[in-house]
């Protein structure tokens, strides 16, 4: 609980706290939101990445994207801990992402460097 009180805090969500923690716990079970980035580089999704990057308005995503760089077993996981099938987990993906994405981690996934304000 006290993951949704911080990402609470940080990004001003209020609802559906429990999606938003359960997808960030399950970001950090596939091996972090590196992980995560570098997956969806490798499928030609880096104007997305780069987009979260600026200071201009995020490109979104949609369950469809989410399921073209994450298998169906990896998002089982998700689907149960939130009650929905792997359509709706890939829907939750696509909705949270962009806001448990720091900007730091995103100059690392998108460059390959290290990010300055680390």
């Amino acid at each position: 609980m006290r993951l949704a009180i911080f990402l609470k805090k940080l990004f001003g969500y209020e609802q559906s706290e429990s999606h938003l923690e359960h997808v960030a716990l399950w970001v950090n079970s596939l091996g972090g939101i590196q992980h995560i980035l570098q997956k969806m580089n490798e499928h030609n999704l880096t104007h997305v990445v780069s987009s979260w990057q600026s200071n201009n308005k995020a490109l979104s995503i949609d369950a469809a994207q989410v399921l073209e760089f994450i298998d169906f077993s990896e998002l089982q996981p998700l689907a149960e801990k939130c009650g929905t099938d792997i359509l709706g987990a890939a829907n939750l993906v696509a909705q949270f992402l962009p806001m448990i994405t720091p900007k730091a981690v995103m100059d690392t996934a998108t460059s390959g460097t290290a990010p300055h304000n680390a």
